[in-house]
This record gives C-alpha cells, sequence and structure tokens, in this order.
C-alpha cells in the first residue's frame, strides 16, 4: 500500500514492471505528499500501471466480511471492498456476495515482461496464502510457506548469497542441512563460476 507517491515513484515501478517485475498492491498512487489527491479516478498515477479504475471505494463493517471466489478458492475480504471497473487488467478474484457480487475483487495485469496485481480488499489469511502461492509461482519463486522458513537468493560477482529466514515459534530444520533457532536468520555466501 504506497497511497502517498510522484511520478518519480510511480515511473520507476512501471520501469520494475515493465521489465519483469512483479507488483502486489491495494490503495496505492491516490495523493501526492501534501495529500491532494491526484485527478483521474482511483488509483490515480497507477491506473495505467494498475489497468483499471475504482469507480467507488465501499467499508465494511469489522464483523460482516465479504466472500470472495479466488482463483477457484473461497476466501473473504475485509475493512474495504473496491469497485473495480477494468481496464486492461483482467480478474483473478471476484465478489461473491453483497450487491457487488460478480464484479472484480483482485485483478491482474500484465504490463511489459511483468505483472500488476491490485488487491480491492484486505484479504483474509487463506485469500492471501491463495494469492501469494500464485503470485510467487509467476515470478518464478519457489517456496514451501508450510514450513516457516523463507530461502531468498541473490548473485553479485560471482558470488550467490542465500538467505534463509525462520517465520516460526520453533526450530526448523533446512533441507537436513542445518537447523535454524526460532526466528533465526542465516546468510550463507558462495562461490560460483
Amino acid at each position: 500500500m504506497t497511497y502517498v507517491c510522484d511520478q518519480k515513484l510511480t515511473e520507476k515501478l512501471e520501469d520494475f514492471v515493465r521489465q519483469g517485475g512483479h507488483l502486489v498492491t491495494t490503495m496505492s498512487g491516490m495523493v501526492d505528499e501534501t495529500d491532494n489527491v491526484h485527478l483521474g479516478g482511483y488509483p490515480g498515477l497507477w491506473r495505467r500501471l494498475c489497468g483499471l479504475k475504482v469507480d467507488e471505494i465501499d467499508t465494511l463493517f469489522p464483523d460482516h466480511p465479504v466472500s470472495i471466489d479466488l482463483l477457484g478458492h473461497a476466501v473473504q475480504g475485509g475493512i474495504l471492498a473496491d469497485l473495480i471497473l477494468p481496464d486492461s487488467a483482467k480478474a483473478l478474484g471476484v465478489y461473491t456476495s453483497e450487491f457487488y457480487a460478480g464484479s472484480p475483487a483482485v485483478c491482474e495485469n500484465r504490463f511489459g515482461q511483468g505483472r500488476c496485481v491490485y488487491v480491492g480488499t484486505m484479504l483474509d489469511e487463506a485469500g492471501m496464502d491463495v494469492l501469494m502461492e500464485d503470485v510467487l509461482d509467476q515470478a518464478g519463486v519457489a517456496c514451501n510457506p508450510a514450513d516457516g522458513v523463507e530461502i531468498v537468493s541473490r548473485v553479485k560477482n560471482g558470488e550467490r548469497f542465500t538467505f534463509y529466514l525462520n517465520h516460526a515459534d520453533l526450530p526448523k530444520t533446512v533441507d537436513g542441512l542445518f537447523e535454524l533457532a526460532p526466528y533465526e536468520v542465516r546468510i550463507v555466501r558462495e562461490h560460483i563460476e
């Protein structure tokens, strides 16, 4: 969520996605640094990147979630429900309850070599799991969210740095190689040719 933004940040993100990046966002690009609304409809400066227009934003009572079919999974959203009008974006998830049943709740827009995903509500945990599994799969990022360990690699100047982050409150064994204490982070440096 990048509610406040300027043209420079918008251009950087457009370049990132155009060159193959994957961006997931919600309620972004709406106002400038003085909280003046960018004209032309929401998501403001990010309309082209997101490939859609938010026609209206509905607020929901905390105890009144909205049902969504997200990539074939029944999930829920809360707090807000955007009424989305896709331009070049396509729906990944649609509302299945309330007066906006059948309207897009989550959309993706292919932009250059990359992808921008706009989420029009605050997804529940199951919804975030479904969405992020799809986003990571589309981005070619291997992960096993069930085990609670995040593994990320970076390569520079003939060396690979692999970051192991244990997000769990229990020790975790990584590929039978070593054990991470609860919330431990370990960086492994390798020379590659």
